[in-house]
């Protein structure tokens, strides 16, 4: 091989990793917050149902994921075989199968980088996912990343490990957040929605206890959150509330929350065309979604 077709076959393989133009704009990255039971996972199933969409979740939720959700939804509106043919799920209970699962590596043959869960699940490639949906960021945290850092003793940390485990905390989240989010497959883009739950937002004194009340966030620890909820174009609250209502007794409704109070930070809704709180309607979300998508790939055309 002469020199200039040696240059020509090592720009071939700088197209094939070069990024489009305007290509952030291509898929719906969509965070989901809330008290377990609020309306997380089922938001899932009209991506399935109405859309069609080819899901990917990777659950690290304590107990695998809540996918039954999801299957018992579909059956109740005798749909039960999109479950089976629209759904492909894997559960990760140790930290370091979450460090290798949103990798990507260079095809040898292409240079484009591969999603390495093709490796793990060959069978992906035929299914052809269109969402990837991690469930359990805070779990992860919680229970697998501080199990990895602090092992299964119990530990008294000085001021000075203290930091040090925080600071690891909030590098490992920020490494394995931004690995899910690039992962998808070179030809085709893939939407992605990260599930967490909520906590109570507040002030605190130097010895932790709460002064001050100023709402909910999603449950991020080790500092940094704003700018995981910059990645995202939209930040949906689930809540369900639970209402007496004379004669009848409890009723049980969901709601969105799209608009955070003034004293909370995790508000991220780029304009879209949704109220600050309506009642749980997922399509609704997900067409103003790819509504405002559609219309970026028209700009760019």
């Amino acid at each position: 091989m002469n020199i200039d077709a040696k240059v020509s076959a090592a720009l071939a393989k700088m197209d094939a990793v070069m990024p489009r133009a305007g290509a952030g704009f291509d898929d719906n990255k969509l965070m989901l917050f809330g008290d377990p039971g609020s309306g997380k996972t089922s938001f899932l199933t009209d991506l399935v149902d109405t859309f069609d969409e080819k899901l990917l979740v990777i659950s690290t939720e304590q107990g695998g994921g809540g996918l039954i959700t999801v299957a018992n939804e579909l059956e109740a509106r005798g749909k039960i075989e999109k479950f089976h043919s629209n759904v492909f799920s894997i559960d990760l209970a140790d930290y370091r199968q979450v460090l290798e699962i949103f990798l990507r590596d260079p095809d040898p043959d292409t240079g484009k980088k591969i999603p390495r869960l093709y490796r793990f699940y060959p069978e992906l490639r035929e299914f052809r996912p269109t969402v990837l949906v991690w469930e359990g960021l805070t779990n992860f945290q919680q229970a697998l990343v501080n199990l990895e850092l602090l092992g299964e003793k119990e530990m008294e940390m000085e001021e000075k490990e203290r930091w040090a485990y925080w600071g690891t905390m909030k590098t490992t989240t920020f490494r394995i957040h931004h690995d899910f989010l690039s992962c998808t497959d070179p030809d085709y883009q893939w939407h992605h929605i990260l599930t967490i739950h909520e906590t109570e937002d507040a002030e605190r004194d130097g010895k932790g206890k709460v002064t001050k009340v100023l709402g909910v966030k999603p449950e991020i620890q080790g500092g940094g959150t704003r700018a995981i909820y910059q990645a995202y174009n939209l930040i949906v609250r689930t809540v369900k509330r639970r209402i007496d209502v004379p004669l009848k007794g409890i009723e049980t409704s969901y709601e969105y929350i799209t608009k955070a109070k003034a004293t909370e930070e995790w508000e991220k809704c780029r304009g879209y065309e949704l109220p600050p709180s309506f009642p749980a309607d997922s399509a609704r979300v997900w067409n103003e979604l790819n509504r405002v998508r559609d219309l970026m790939q028209k700009e760019k055309k």
